[in-house]
């Protein structure tokens, strides 16, 4: 993918360059209140450690988004348009929700998101689609890539009241059953025609982080008739090598008369307790698979996106974070959580950590959040401080 242009908001200048070549973003992190006893040396020591590759499951490109560019009736390239369909897109990553509240404040941020993005440029990628009776068609297409900038997008969610849903994000296992009509049943796999491609495509559309099995030799174990079960003790053993977040399986079967029905269900590995399940029709195996994406994208963000209008303090207990290094570790990483308000430091033993952070939900939710990332495990019981219940969790990045 080649960019062609590219303008940084607060400039006014156009740079050209290629993707690799693409200055970083700044940040801007949370408010954050620095213990007494942690020398502004010391923190500055210890935020300049902090490794990028440090952050498991972390959709890094969930507010980078690419569209297709429309024109207007004259026939002219219309990117503002195009953009308001990329923040639209952002905004459903971001909350979870398809389709959007339909409030004034979510019409009023797409007619104006240039207050949103921090950088734009054109690109060139092959086209989606080619007529197959005109082989001299283009085959590539132009579309806008945005990067939206972080802050100005928290801002929006939280003044409009919209859920949040992160970066940190599961990662989804798909057994994919496929029953074509006069065709035997199948399980997709990683190498299946164009359907990791469509799957992959819908998945980056909602920020999800999926993968199809690989189907060889310790997979061919489990038959389609296993998934056309459901879950089962055979699934759950196949899924264990991949180490997934969250299992997915969808049987898709095709109609007499082409009509496709999908079957849907999710669950946590090894809880049953936590199953959703759900079926749909659809006109096509593409629409199926769409479905199927958006219904999980639905669920999880209906489980982990941070929704509630008052901000609540929840007392967290930090061991494992015994250097300065580590600690300014764990205060950088805190501050780039979407779902965290504001982080303040109450004391430093330098056996552990002692912080307030402020988010609008539960302290339950927030402590799963935080074990998502793998960055955090969860400790035992803290001891409550100042009356309010506190959480431990074990600090197991950089030190």
């Amino acid at each position: 993918m080649t960019i062609l242009g590219q303008w940084g908001r607060g400039t006014g200048t156009q740079r050209w360059f290629s993707v690799e070549s693409a200055p970083a973003l700044h940040i801007r992190p949370s408010a954050m209140k620095l213990a007494p006893m942690a020398s502004l040396a010391c923190l500055a020591v210890a935020v300049g450690l902090w490794p990028a590759s440090a952050r498991a499951d972390v959709v890094e490109w969930l507010y980078d988004v690419d569209v297709a560019v429309g024109t207007t009736a004259s026939g002219e390239v219309d990117p503002r348009r195009a953009a308001g369909s990329a923040l639209r897109e952002l905004l459903v990553r971001m909350t979870g929700l398809k389709p959007l509240p339909n409030t004034a404040a979510v019409r009023g941020a797409i007619a104006n998101p240039d207050r949103y993005y921090a950088q734009y440029g054109f690109v060139t990628r092959p086209a989606a689609r080619v007529p197959e009776d005109d082989p001299a068609a283009d085959a590539t297409e132009t579309r806008l890539a945005v990067r939206f900038d972080t802050s100005a997008v928290l801002d929006l969610l939280r003044s409009a009241e919209l859920p949040i849903w992160g970066q940190d994000r599961p990662r989804v296992l798909i057994w994919l059953v496929l029953d074509r009509e006069h065709r035997r049943r199948e399980v997709a796999s990683a190498g299946s025609g164009d359907i990791p491609a469509k799957l992959h495509e819908a998945a980056r559309q909602r920020g999800l982080l999926v993968e199809l099995p690989l189907l060889d030799l310790p997979d061919q174990a489990l038959a389609p008739a296993d998934l056309w079960g459901g879950f089962g003790a055979r699934v759950d053993a196949a899924s264990r090598r991949y180490d997934p977040d969250v299992l997915v399986v969808a049987r898709l079967h095709e109609g007499r008369e082409g009509a496709w029905t999908v079957d849907w269900r999710l669950r946590d590995p090894g809880d049953r307790a936590s199953e959703a399940r759900d079926l749909s029709y659809a006109a096509d195996e593409t629409e199926s698979l769409r479905w199927a994406i958006d219904r999980t994208a639905d669920e999880l963000g209906r489980r982990l996106a941070v929704t509630g209008t008052s901000t609540d303090v929840m007392q967290l207990v930090v061991t494992g974070a015994d250097t300065p290094p580590a600690y300014g570790a764990v205060l950088r990483y805190l501050a780039s959580r979407e779902y965290l308000e504001q982080v303040d430091v109450v004391g430093w033993a330098g056996t552990s950590l002692e912080l307030a952070l402020h988010a609008r939900t539960d302290a339950s939710r927030v402590r799963g959040l935080l074990s998502l990332g793998g960055m955090f495990a969860i400790g035992d019981s803290g001891v409550p401080s100042a009356g309010q219940p506190s959480a431990h969790m074990v600090w197991r990045g950089a030190r």
